[in-house]
């Protein structure tokens, strides 16, 4: 699943200024933002854009089950540091044909 995030406040120009770590503990998986775009006029201190990542498989493989992760953005730029949570939720996979209960 391709994520868009809209931003602001975050001190970041390039993605590589960038971490995104998914879930926690031994099921955190590092993510590689692949796209950066920051409005123009940002600045270190005044800046807003969006990011575009994608999520990894659902932790712990379990498709069937509503699972809700972490999601960890932290940016270095020169020497400041910032970082912040949000969450992510995966919705179970359907499976099998759809069955009508009323017409």
């Amino acid at each position: 699943t391709v994520v868009t995030v809209k931003y602001e406040a975050i001190p970041a120009f390039a993605a590589s200024d960038i971490t995104l770590t998914v879930g926690q503990g031994s099921t955190s998986v590092q993510v590689a933002v692949s796209s950066l775009s920051p409005e123009a006029g940002s600045t270190l201190s005044a800046n807003r854009g969006t990011l575009t990542f994608s999520m990894p498989k659902v932790p712990g493989g379990d498709t069937a089950a509503l699972t809700t992760v972490p999601v960890r953005i932290a940016v270095s730029f020169g020497n400041l540091q910032s970082e912040g949570t949000t969450s992510f939720q995966y919705t179970p996979v359907l499976q099998g044909p759809a069955v009508l209960q009323s017409v």
